[in-house]
């Protein structure tokens, strides 16, 4: 599949939690909710990549989840920093807000850390054949 079908996939999904916990809960505490996800996806994103390097798979899903994580959370970190802007002219408190911007922007981030192409490593066990003697 593509990256933009997963990304339509994943953002609805927050907005939509977003939307609902804004009801009951404000905005602020809304997107302080669900600002964790995209980090979260991230690292098991990375850890489930890590385990593959014990067991070839044909698929590249890794490196999909990677990029749609990544953008996903470029959207959602953009998000906060409206929010931000938001509540800083309603002389409000806006810090925490940025606080969590940063923190969802960060798997946007560690794409790049890791290079703009992520490609996914494979380790093969070494086979090591043994003569008779």
């Amino acid at each position: 599949m593509s990256l933009i079908f997963y990304v339509f996939l994943l953002l609805p999904s927050l907005f939509f939690a977003f939307g609902i916990l804004s009801t009951f809960y404000g905005v602020r505490r809304a997107y302080l909710a669900l600002s964790w996800i995209p980090i979260t996806l991230f690292l098991l994103v990375y850890i489930f990549q890590r385990l593959l390097s014990f067991q070839h798979s044909p698929s590249n899903w890794p490196v999909e989840m990677f990029l749609v994580v990544g953008w996903t959370s470029l959207i959602q970190a953009a998000l906060g920093i409206v929010l931000a802007v938001r509540a800083y002219r309603r002389r409000e408190g806006f810090i925490s807000l940025l606080l969590a911007s940063c923190l969802v922007a960060l798997p946007f981030i560690f794409r790049y850390v890791e290079g703009e192409n992520i490609t996914l490593t494979l380790r093969t066990p070494c086979s090591t054949s043994f003569s008779g003697v």
